[in-house]
């Protein structure tokens, strides 16, 4: 199997999603996968000019973080989800459902 992991820009944004093989992220003391080892693995293979801070754990089904990340979207530490692109400046974050709505055109 394998781990997904966001690569993250200083402002949040998802510059990259990337897999790593289980290998690279377990424990060799636990045997247990260890998310803050994959993304140490990663953080040491990026080049230095890279644009990428940090590396977050994300997963395919939205299991945890609400969601998969995606390119160009970003990361709300203060809700520790992944977030869709912002459709538009005017458009509000729903912060039960964690997705972008148009106030000029709700949802009847």
């Amino acid at each position: 199997m394998s781990q997904h992991f966001a690569g993250l820009a200083a402002d949040d944004t998802v510059l990259a999603v990337l897999t790593v093989t289980d290998e690279d992220t377990t424990d060799p003391n636990t045997g247990l996968i260890d998310p803050s080892i994959g993304a140490s693995f990663l953080l040491s293979i990026m080049p230095p000019e890279s644009d990428i801070v940090e590396f977050l754990h994300t997963d395919l089904e939205g299991s945890f973080r609400h969601r998969y990340a995606y390119l160009g979207g970003t990361y709300s530490r203060l809700h520790d989800v992944f977030l869709h692109p912002q459709p538009g400046p005017t458009w509000v974050l729903n912060l039960t459902t964690f997705e972008w709505e148009d106030p000029d055109n709700p949802d009847p």
